[in-house]
Protein backbone atom coordinates (compact mmCIF):
# COMPACT_ATOMS: atom_id res chain seq x y z
CA UNK A 1 0.00 0.00 0.00
CA UNK A 2 1.69 3.51 -0.78
CA UNK A 3 0.25 6.60 0.24
CA UNK A 4 1.07 10.67 -0.16
CA UNK A 5 1.76 12.45 2.57
CA UNK A 6 -0.52 15.12 1.33
CA UNK A 7 -3.55 12.85 1.02
CA UNK A 8 -4.07 11.96 4.61
CA UNK A 9 -3.18 15.53 6.24
CA UNK A 10 -5.83 16.40 9.25
CA UNK A 11 -5.71 19.71 10.59
CA UNK A 12 -5.13 18.83 14.55
CA UNK A 13 -3.56 15.92 14.35
CA UNK A 14 0.54 16.51 14.74
CA UNK A 15 2.17 13.05 14.38
CA UNK A 16 2.06 10.80 10.95
CA UNK A 17 1.20 7.52 13.13
CA UNK A 18 -1.97 9.30 13.78
CA UNK A 19 -2.75 10.43 10.50
CA UNK A 20 -2.43 6.68 9.30
CA UNK A 21 -5.31 5.51 11.19
CA UNK A 22 -7.67 3.85 9.37
CA UNK A 23 -6.06 4.20 5.98
CA UNK A 24 -4.04 0.96 5.08
CA UNK A 25 -6.07 -2.20 4.93
CA UNK A 26 -5.20 -4.41 7.77
CA UNK A 27 -3.39 -1.89 9.87
CA UNK A 28 -4.57 -2.06 13.61
CA UNK A 29 -3.99 1.26 15.27
CA UNK A 30 -4.42 1.52 19.24
CA UNK A 31 -4.49 4.87 21.49
CA UNK A 32 -4.36 2.48 24.48
CA UNK A 33 -4.09 5.86 26.79
CA UNK A 34 -5.23 9.32 27.01
CA UNK A 35 -2.10 10.44 28.57
CA UNK A 36 -0.51 13.24 27.81
CA UNK A 37 2.48 12.32 25.02
CA UNK A 38 1.23 8.89 24.62
CA UNK A 39 1.62 7.24 21.05
CA UNK A 40 -0.45 4.91 19.16
CA UNK A 41 0.49 1.11 18.92
CA UNK A 42 0.22 0.02 15.49
CA UNK A 43 0.10 -3.64 13.61
CA UNK A 44 0.52 -4.57 10.59
CA UNK A 45 0.26 -8.87 10.59
CA UNK A 46 -1.05 -9.14 14.38
CA UNK A 47 0.22 -10.69 17.21
CA UNK A 48 3.11 -12.74 16.37
CA UNK A 49 5.04 -13.16 19.48
CA UNK A 50 3.66 -13.42 23.11
CA UNK A 51 5.82 -11.24 24.80
CA UNK A 52 8.04 -9.49 22.39
CA UNK A 53 6.95 -6.40 20.40
CA UNK A 54 5.03 -6.53 17.54
CA UNK A 55 5.47 -2.78 15.98
CA UNK A 56 6.39 -2.52 12.32
CA UNK A 57 10.01 -1.63 11.69
CA UNK A 58 10.30 1.82 10.26
CA UNK A 59 12.57 2.84 7.67
CA UNK A 60 12.95 6.30 6.78
CA UNK A 61 14.98 7.35 3.44
CA UNK A 62 16.95 3.84 3.68
CA UNK A 63 17.30 3.91 7.37
CA UNK A 64 16.25 1.61 10.05
CA UNK A 65 14.64 3.52 12.62
CA UNK A 66 14.46 2.11 16.68
CA UNK A 67 12.10 2.59 19.39
CA UNK A 68 14.04 5.24 22.07
CA UNK A 69 13.92 2.73 24.63
CA UNK A 70 14.42 -0.94 24.73
CA UNK A 71 12.06 -2.40 26.79
CA UNK A 72 12.36 -5.88 28.60
CA UNK A 73 9.77 -8.42 28.07
CA UNK A 74 8.24 -8.12 31.35
CA UNK A 75 7.51 -4.81 30.69
CA UNK A 76 6.24 -4.71 27.53
CA UNK A 77 2.46 -4.82 28.19
CA UNK A 78 2.76 -2.68 31.36
CA UNK A 79 1.02 -0.05 29.24
CA UNK A 80 1.71 2.87 31.81
CA UNK A 81 5.18 2.41 30.65
CA UNK A 82 5.26 1.42 27.51
CA UNK A 83 2.73 4.44 26.05
CA UNK A 84 4.70 7.23 27.34
CA UNK A 85 7.81 6.21 25.41
CA UNK A 86 6.71 6.93 21.89
CA UNK A 87 7.43 4.88 18.79
CA UNK A 88 10.48 4.98 16.22
CA UNK A 89 8.86 7.36 14.44
CA UNK A 90 6.83 9.84 17.25
CA UNK A 91 8.77 12.97 16.68
CA UNK A 92 9.22 12.87 12.35
CA UNK A 93 7.34 15.99 10.92
CA UNK A 94 4.75 15.30 8.92
CA UNK A 95 5.01 17.88 6.65
CA UNK A 96 8.75 16.45 5.68
CA UNK A 97 7.03 13.01 4.65
CA UNK A 98 6.17 12.77 0.62
CA UNK A 99 5.32 8.62 0.25
CA UNK A 100 4.69 6.14 2.73
CA UNK A 101 4.80 2.43 1.80
CA UNK A 102 3.19 0.04 3.89
CA UNK A 103 5.14 -3.60 3.84
CA UNK A 104 3.01 -6.73 4.55
CA UNK A 105 4.02 -9.83 2.45
CA UNK A 106 7.25 -12.09 2.88
CA UNK A 107 8.76 -10.70 -0.65
CA UNK A 108 8.33 -7.29 0.00
CA UNK A 109 9.81 -7.41 3.41
CA UNK A 110 12.63 -10.09 2.74
CA UNK A 111 15.06 -7.06 2.29
CA UNK A 112 15.29 -6.33 6.12
CA UNK A 113 15.62 -9.96 7.31
CA UNK A 114 13.78 -11.16 10.29
CA UNK A 115 13.44 -7.62 11.86
CA UNK A 116 10.64 -7.42 9.18
CA UNK A 117 9.03 -10.33 10.54
CA UNK A 118 5.57 -7.47 12.00
CA UNK A 119 5.61 -5.59 8.55
CA UNK A 120 7.92 -2.77 7.47
CA UNK A 121 6.60 0.91 7.20
CA UNK A 122 8.91 2.64 4.44
CA UNK A 123 9.03 6.52 5.09
CA UNK A 124 10.56 8.63 2.02
CA UNK A 125 10.82 12.39 2.65
CA UNK A 126 10.53 15.43 0.98
CA UNK A 127 13.41 16.54 -1.50
CA UNK A 128 14.25 20.23 -4.12
CA UNK A 129 12.85 19.22 -7.27
CA UNK A 130 14.10 21.99 -9.61
CA UNK A 131 18.72 21.87 -9.55
CA UNK A 132 20.07 25.22 -8.84
CA UNK A 133 17.16 26.76 -7.14
CA UNK A 134 16.88 27.04 -3.13
CA UNK A 135 13.05 26.28 -2.08
CA UNK A 136 11.86 27.52 1.09
CA UNK A 137 8.42 26.26 2.49
CA UNK A 138 6.62 27.36 5.17
CA UNK A 139 3.26 26.51 6.93
CA UNK A 140 1.10 26.85 9.90
CA UNK A 141 -1.76 25.72 11.49
CA UNK A 142 -4.24 26.55 15.01
CA UNK A 143 -6.62 24.40 16.03
CA UNK A 144 -8.99 25.72 18.61
CA UNK A 145 -11.56 22.93 20.00
CA UNK A 146 -14.39 23.43 22.31
CA UNK A 147 -14.29 22.93 26.25
CA UNK A 148 -14.91 19.50 26.94
CA UNK A 149 -19.30 18.82 28.07
CA UNK A 150 -19.30 17.65 31.49
CA UNK A 151 -22.83 17.76 32.64
CA UNK A 152 -23.63 14.53 33.65
CA UNK A 153 -27.07 14.30 31.97
CA UNK A 154 -26.13 14.67 28.55
CA UNK A 155 -23.47 11.91 29.41
CA UNK A 156 -25.99 9.26 30.46
CA UNK A 157 -24.28 9.42 34.11
CA UNK A 158 -25.85 9.32 37.69
CA UNK A 159 -26.00 12.41 39.18
CA UNK A 160 -24.07 12.88 43.06
CA UNK A 161 -27.61 11.72 44.79
CA UNK A 162 -28.75 8.81 42.29
CA UNK A 163 -24.59 7.52 42.99
CA UNK A 164 -25.08 7.76 46.44
CA UNK A 165 -28.13 5.81 46.81
CA UNK A 166 -27.32 2.94 44.52
CA UNK A 167 -24.12 2.52 45.72
CA UNK A 168 -25.57 2.90 48.89
CA UNK A 169 -28.09 -0.26 48.62
CA UNK A 170 -24.83 -2.25 47.56
CA UNK A 171 -22.85 -1.66 50.77
CA UNK A 172 -25.85 -2.23 52.80
CA UNK A 173 -25.90 -5.64 51.41
CA UNK A 174 -22.29 -6.21 51.57
CA UNK A 175 -21.67 -5.02 55.24
CA UNK A 176 -24.84 -5.92 56.94
CA UNK A 177 -27.41 -8.03 55.17
CA UNK A 178 -24.79 -10.59 52.81
CA UNK A 179 -25.26 -14.27 54.35
CA UNK A 180 -22.68 -15.85 52.16
CA UNK A 181 -20.32 -13.01 53.31
CA UNK A 182 -19.47 -14.54 57.08
CA UNK A 183 -16.96 -11.83 57.18
CA UNK A 184 -17.20 -8.90 55.23
CA UNK A 185 -15.15 -6.66 57.17
CA UNK A 186 -12.10 -8.97 56.82
CA UNK A 187 -12.53 -9.45 53.04
CA UNK A 188 -12.60 -5.61 52.87
CA UNK A 189 -9.71 -4.94 54.93
CA UNK A 190 -7.67 -7.53 52.98
CA UNK A 191 -8.80 -5.67 49.72
CA UNK A 192 -8.00 -2.20 50.61
CA UNK A 193 -4.51 -3.49 52.22
CA UNK A 194 -3.84 -4.98 48.19
CA UNK A 195 -5.56 -2.20 46.41
CA UNK A 196 -5.87 0.48 48.27
CA UNK A 197 -8.25 2.57 46.66
CA UNK A 198 -11.71 3.15 48.14
CA UNK A 199 -13.96 5.76 47.75
CA UNK A 200 -15.75 8.26 50.88
CA UNK A 201 -18.92 6.41 50.52
CA UNK A 202 -17.22 3.27 50.93
CA UNK A 203 -14.99 4.17 54.03
CA UNK A 204 -18.06 5.36 55.66
CA UNK A 205 -19.54 1.87 55.62
CA UNK A 206 -16.82 0.19 56.57
CA UNK A 207 -16.86 2.72 59.36
CA UNK A 208 -20.24 1.74 60.25
CA UNK A 209 -19.87 -1.59 60.17
CA UNK A 210 -16.93 -1.47 62.53
CA UNK A 211 -18.88 1.04 65.16
CA UNK A 212 -17.08 3.53 64.58
CA UNK A 213 -19.57 5.89 63.60
CA UNK A 214 -23.36 6.07 64.11
CA UNK A 215 -26.14 5.42 61.69
CA UNK A 216 -26.83 9.71 62.13
CA UNK A 217 -23.03 10.45 61.10
CA UNK A 218 -23.30 8.12 58.26
CA UNK A 219 -26.48 9.47 57.06
CA UNK A 220 -24.76 13.19 57.75
CA UNK A 221 -21.62 11.90 55.42
CA UNK A 222 -23.83 11.05 53.00
CA UNK A 223 -25.99 14.13 52.53
CA UNK A 224 -22.28 16.06 51.95
CA UNK A 225 -21.63 13.45 49.18
CA UNK A 226 -24.72 14.28 47.42
CA UNK A 227 -23.95 17.69 47.36
CA UNK A 228 -21.00 17.86 45.28
CA UNK A 229 -20.90 17.52 41.80
CA UNK A 230 -17.32 16.50 40.97
CA UNK A 231 -17.84 17.19 36.66
CA UNK A 232 -19.28 20.64 36.91
CA UNK A 233 -16.80 21.38 39.53
CA UNK A 234 -13.64 19.88 37.71
CA UNK A 235 -15.06 22.32 34.33
CA UNK A 236 -15.12 25.50 36.10
CA UNK A 237 -11.43 24.58 38.02
CA UNK A 238 -9.44 22.83 35.51
CA UNK A 239 -10.93 22.73 32.08
CA UNK A 240 -10.07 25.73 29.27
CA UNK A 241 -10.16 26.01 25.67
CA UNK A 242 -7.59 23.68 24.15
CA UNK A 243 -5.35 25.14 21.57
CA UNK A 244 -2.99 23.27 19.30
CA UNK A 245 -0.22 25.01 17.28
CA UNK A 246 2.05 23.66 14.53
CA UNK A 247 4.58 25.48 12.17
CA UNK A 248 7.18 23.91 10.13
CA UNK A 249 9.77 25.51 7.96
CA UNK A 250 11.69 23.48 5.42
CA UNK A 251 14.43 24.57 3.30
CA UNK A 252 15.24 22.61 0.33
CA UNK A 253 18.46 22.92 -2.25
CA UNK A 254 19.67 21.09 -5.27
CA UNK A 255 22.75 20.66 -7.62
CA UNK A 256 23.74 18.10 -9.92
CA UNK A 257 25.37 15.83 -7.16
CA UNK A 258 24.01 17.40 -3.85
CA UNK A 259 20.89 17.71 -2.53
CA UNK A 260 19.96 18.85 1.15
CA UNK A 261 17.06 18.89 3.17
CA UNK A 262 17.01 21.48 6.45
CA UNK A 263 13.39 21.02 8.72
CA UNK A 264 12.38 22.94 11.84
CA UNK A 265 9.53 22.16 13.06
CA UNK A 266 7.42 23.69 16.66
CA UNK A 267 4.48 22.37 18.27
CA UNK A 268 2.47 23.69 20.99
CA UNK A 269 -0.77 21.60 22.88
CA UNK A 270 -2.07 22.99 26.30
CA UNK A 271 -4.30 20.05 26.47
CA UNK A 272 -7.43 21.66 27.82
CA UNK A 273 -6.43 20.70 31.03
CA UNK A 274 -4.93 24.11 33.70
CA UNK A 275 -1.18 23.05 34.05
CA UNK A 276 -0.88 20.80 31.13
CA UNK A 277 1.48 21.02 27.77
CA UNK A 278 2.79 19.12 25.77
CA UNK A 279 5.24 20.74 23.70
CA UNK A 280 8.14 19.55 20.78
CA UNK A 281 10.40 20.78 18.76
CA UNK A 282 11.77 18.99 15.70
CA UNK A 283 15.48 19.80 13.83
CA UNK A 284 16.51 17.67 11.50
CA UNK A 285 18.97 17.82 8.21
CA UNK A 286 19.36 15.61 5.32
CA UNK A 287 22.45 15.57 2.92
CA UNK A 288 22.98 13.51 -0.20
CA UNK A 289 26.14 13.79 -2.27
CA UNK A 290 26.06 11.52 -5.57
CA UNK A 291 30.06 10.94 -5.26
CA UNK A 292 29.82 9.24 -9.05
CA UNK A 293 27.47 6.26 -10.17
CA UNK A 294 28.58 3.68 -7.76
CA UNK A 295 28.53 5.72 -4.89
CA UNK A 296 26.46 7.69 -2.90
CA UNK A 297 26.65 9.09 0.48
CA UNK A 298 23.91 9.84 2.99
CA UNK A 299 24.15 11.93 6.24
CA UNK A 300 21.97 13.55 8.65
CA UNK A 301 20.52 14.38 11.97
CA UNK A 302 17.32 14.38 13.77
CA UNK A 303 17.03 16.18 17.13
CA UNK A 304 13.89 16.66 19.44
CA UNK A 305 13.73 18.60 22.52
CA UNK A 306 9.56 17.22 24.30
CA UNK A 307 8.23 18.51 26.93
CA UNK A 308 5.01 17.71 28.39
CA UNK A 309 3.35 18.04 32.05
CA UNK A 310 0.17 16.05 32.51
CA UNK A 311 -1.65 17.50 35.69
CA UNK A 312 -2.95 14.08 36.50
CA UNK A 313 -1.49 14.51 40.17
CA UNK A 314 -4.65 17.54 40.96
CA UNK A 315 -6.74 16.96 37.94
CA UNK A 316 -8.83 13.94 36.47
CA UNK A 317 -8.21 13.90 32.94
CA UNK A 318 -11.33 11.67 32.76
CA UNK A 319 -13.32 13.06 35.28
CA UNK A 320 -16.15 10.36 34.57
CA UNK A 321 -13.68 7.93 36.42
CA UNK A 322 -13.93 9.98 39.27
CA UNK A 323 -17.43 9.21 41.69
CA UNK A 324 -19.96 11.97 40.56
CA UNK A 325 -20.24 12.87 44.17
CA UNK A 326 -16.39 13.50 44.86
CA UNK A 327 -15.30 16.99 45.27
CA UNK A 328 -12.44 18.69 43.48
CA UNK A 329 -11.84 21.61 46.15
CA UNK A 330 -11.17 21.57 49.87
CA UNK A 331 -13.14 24.55 52.06
CA UNK A 332 -9.60 26.14 51.82
CA UNK A 333 -10.16 26.12 47.85
CA UNK A 334 -6.90 23.86 47.50
CA UNK A 335 -7.70 20.91 45.50
CA UNK A 336 -8.61 17.50 46.83
CA UNK A 337 -6.69 14.31 46.26
CA UNK A 338 -8.57 11.27 45.15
Amino acid sequence: TSIKAEDIMMPGVGTIDQMLEGRVPGMIFMQNSGQVGATPKIKIRGTTTILGSQAPLWVVDGVILSDPVNIDPTSINDLDFVNLLGNAISGINPDDIDQIDVLKDASATALYGTKAANGVIVITTKKAKKIGVTEIDFSGNLTIYEKRNLDYSDNFYMEPDQQVDKESEYYEYYFFNNPDSPDPIGTFESNLNKYGAITPLQYAYYQRAKGLINESELEEIKNGLKKNNFAKEFGKHALRRQFLQQYNLAIRNRSEKFNSNLVFNLRRDNNGIIESYDNQINISYRGVYDMNKWLTVNFGFNGIISKAKESASEYATNPFNVPSYYRLLNEDGSYHYY
